[in-house]
């Protein structure tokens, strides 16, 4: 359960330019998924979506303990974020579809495997690939259709996964 404040800035430029550029009027959905302690979408929210009123973000974790720290961290902001602009939820309890379809969803150091070692055969102990397309086929189905699918630091290639084909690459940050 580690994030930090404005981790992926590049990556998180990008996306808003691209939602920016899709010009579609109304709410627009976005998903941290493995929010940790919340800092991700708070992010999104004070520093790349900040005063865009038609943006709503929503955050799943696995472990109520860290959403109960993000629940803090959000009410902990000085100024204050606007109640409902960010929505934690666990991912046990409710389905990461339940609040979409989402224009972006952000899969950030959360498609991997850290703990063991990091040799090919404990990764996939741990984390196999059939893992992974679940995953990713769960991401797909609560996607709008030409949303953004932004995932950065996974233990997988999203080219080689079934559902590839059907995305294009906006900006690879290596």
């Amino acid at each position: 359960h580690a994030t930090s404040w404005n981790r992926y800035p590049v990556e998180y430029a990008s996306a808003k330019k691209y939602i920016e550029d899709l010009g579609r009027k109304g709410e627009k959905r976005l998903l941290s998924f493995g929010s940790s302690t919340g800092l991700e979408a708070i992010s999104l929210v004070q520093l790349y979506f900040n005063g865009d009123q038609d943006i709503k973000v929503f955050g799943v974790d696995l472990d109520e303990v860290t959403l109960l720290k993000a629940r803090r961290n959000v009410a902990a902001q000085s100024p204050n974020i606007e109640v409902g602009k960010i929505t934690f939820f666990n991912g046990n309890e409710i389905a990461i579809g339940h609040y979409g379809p989402y224009d972006a969803i952000f899969a950030n150091s959360v498609l991997c495997y850290h703990g063991g070692g990091y040799n090919a055969s404990e990764i996939i102990k741990h984390f196999s690939f059939q893992d992974y397309e679940k995953v990713l086929k769960d991401l797909d189905h609560s996607l709008v259709v030409g949303g953004i699918l932004a995932i950065v630091n996974s233990n997988y290639d999203f080219s080689d996964s079934t559902i590839a084909k059907r995305y294009g690459v906006v900006r690879r940050i290596l």
